[in-house]
């Protein structure tokens, strides 16, 4: 075979041979030009290379778009592409390959269909790209709505409670911070979902010399946190039921030592008690998905400088991930979809 080769390199170049390479890029005609600066782009840009304005595309050249995504800031608005519930099935191949050629992770779709679960795939920041995505994912049979960040609201809290009392065909909510109660029938509770709430902490003092950082000390700590959000009808913010400072006294004879093994049997109760009440346990199951959509919160809060000897500084910083907005995202998505 080696022979083949060596007579192939020295044999001479015909003229019906092609030894011009082919065209990779686009030609001028299929150019975009942008309206804002004039310039030229490529017709599978989405924005304008040069000044960042949107480009008005030929129609049908969606679909050769490659998507251009990053991870948005905590306090930018984005759109949430929501992949429904399923019956856990494969991706096919040519669905992969699409995925691929447009910058979408094929890898994590084949993940969320095979859980069957109602999943985010993938958050963008104009609705141009979401309503791209929806399209590929439409071609390729499977369903997903576009929920927007505003409509989540993870950044508001649901109120923290400090009890439950059950009423005849009412619940009473009783918030942690002062003596404000919530009466809804019970009829008008329509989720509760499980989840955990996960902090964890590493703090480290480093030193620099020579241009080099060197970290002299560390220390890692971590704690959990079982939580339970409830919607109603009327209350958009819902209200949360943490294991610490809660009075499970709603429980009775049932009430137990262990504060989660209380929560389990409050979830129990509020089934038995709203037969309309939807009860979802899947967030612990799935929360490896969510970290790669959204992500944990990562926070560092620098210690200043502390004395370690004559004439020395080292420099101490805690660094805090935790998964409060995760978790209250996922709650509210499911009370969407509901």
């Amino acid at each position: 075979m080696s022979d083949d080769i060596v007579e192939n390199e020295n044999r001479p170049v015909s003229p019906n041979d092609d030894v011009l390479p082919r065209a990779i890029g686009f030609t001028a005609d299929e150019m975009a030009s942008c309206g804002r600066c004039g310039k030229a782009n490529p017709p599978n840009r989405l924005k304008c290379f040069y000044c960042a304005s949107e480009l008005e595309l030929p129609v049908g050249s969606t679909v050769a778009v490659r998507l251009n995504l990053r991870t948005l800031e905590k306090w930018e608005r984005g759109l949430n592409v929501i992949i429904n519930r399923n019956d856990r099935r494969t991706i096919e191949p040519a669905t992969e390959r699409l995925c691929n050629s447009v910058g979408l992770d094929a890898a994590l779709l084949s993940r969320i269909l095979a859980s069957g679960s109602a999943l985010p795939f993938v958050r963008v920041e104009s609705v141009r790209e979401s309503d791209i995505v929806v399209g590929i994912l439409a071609e390729a049979g499977i369903d997903a709505i576009v929920v927007g960040d505003s409509e989540l609201s993870s950044d508001i809290l649901p109120v923290r409670l400090r009890s439950i009392r059950f009423l005849d065909g009412q619940i009473e909510f009783t918030a942690f911070n002062g003596d404000n109660t919530f009466v809804h029938d019970t009829g008008e509770i329509e989720y509760a979902v499980l989840g955990m709430i996960v902090e964890s902490q590493i703090e480290a003092t480093t030193r620099k010399k020579k241009g080099e950082v060197k970290t002299l000390e560390e220390s890692a700590t971590s704690s959990d946190q079982l939580v339970v959000d409830i919607y109603s009808s009327g209350h958009d913010p819902g209200f949360r039921i943490p294991t610490t400072g809660f009075d499970f006294s709603c429980l009775g004879n049932e009430k137990g030592l262990l504060a989660a093994d209380n929560l389990e049997k409050l979830l129990r109760l509020i089934e038995v008690r709203c037969p309309d009440a939807s009860i979802d346990r899947s967030y612990r199951e799935n929360r490896s998905l969510l970290d790669l959509v959204w992500e944990p919160e990562r926070t560092r809060h620098s210690a200043g400088f502390q004395r370690s000897g004559f004439g020395r500084k080292d420099l101490a910083h805690v660094d805090t991930t935790n998964n409060l907005e995760q978790f209250t995202r996922y709650s509210r998505m499911l009370r969407h979809l509901k």
